[in-house]
């Protein structure tokens, strides 16, 4: 994460302040770096920082977004081929009944003879 703060802020400029640090959007904050685990000092200006921070997590979010998407229309069409799935497993398993009655029906006309 780098440094927001520049010396062409429009409130230095303009006289409000004298310097960068004086800035009513100054802001000094930690943060540890990722792998190497080391802190670093960031100057920021804070409407530039949450511009910065705005844009990255609506990236992000688009990103969830679309992979959200892609699920639910994973899962419909899972769906679909669930439904035909038990649809034919019935079709099946009653078919299979009506020919095991068929043949109880049959045995039992043969055994009356």
């Amino acid at each position: 994460m780098e440094d927001t703060v520049c010396a062409k802020c429009p409130w230095v400029k303009s006289g409000f302040c004298s310097n960068v640090e004086e800035c009513p959007n100054y802001v000094e904050s930690w943060w540890q770096e990722g792998q190497s685990g080391q802190t670093k000092l960031v100057k920021d200006c804070a409407p530039k920082r949450l511009m910065q921070q705005m844009a990255a997590l609506q990236s992000r979010f688009e990103g969830v977004q679309a992979a959200s998407e892609q699920v639910r229309n994973e899962t419909c069409l899972m769906k679909g081929h669930f439904l035909a799935l038990v649809d034919a497993s019935r079709k099946v398993i009653e078919e299979q009944e009506k020919k095991a009655l068929s043949q109880e029906v049959t045995l039992k006309i043969d055994k009356k003879d």
